[in-house]
C-alpha cells in the first residue's frame, strides 16, 4: 500500500514573495550572451532595412523600425531585469 505524501511547489510558494536581490551574484552563461548579440544584431539589420525602405513604403519602415526596437529591448533584457528588481526592491 503506497501513501500519497504532498510534495508539490504549492507547499513552498512563500519562497517565491521573499526572493531579494536575485540577480545579485549571476553572472550571464554564454548562450545568454550569443543570444543577447544575436538579439543585437537583428535590430541593428532591422534599423537597416527601415533606412532602406523609409524612402519606398513608410509603412514597411516603420514596422522594421518596431521590429528593431523590440530586438534591442531583447537584447538588453538581462539588464533591464536587474533594473526592474532594484526598483522594487527600494520601493519596499
Amino acid at each position: 500500500m503506497s501513501t500519497f505524501r504532498v510534495t508539490s511547489n504549492l507547499m513552498n510558494l512563500g519562497g517565491l514573495y521573499k526572493m531579494k536581490k536575485k540577480y545579485e551574484n549571476y553572472k550571464q552563461s554564454r548562450g545568454e550572451w550569443i543570444s543577447s548579440a544575436a538579439f543585437f544584431g537583428v535590430g541593428g539589420w532591422f534599423l537597416l532595412e527601415a533606412l532602406v525602405y523609409y524612402d519606398q513604403e513608410i509603412f514597411l519602415a516603420l514596422v522594421f523600425i518596431v521590429l528593431s526596437g523590440l530586438n534591442f529591448l531583447a537584447a538588453f533584457r538581462f539588464k533591464i531585469a536587474t533594473f526592474y528588481e532594484q526598483k522594487n526592491n527600494k520601493d519596499k
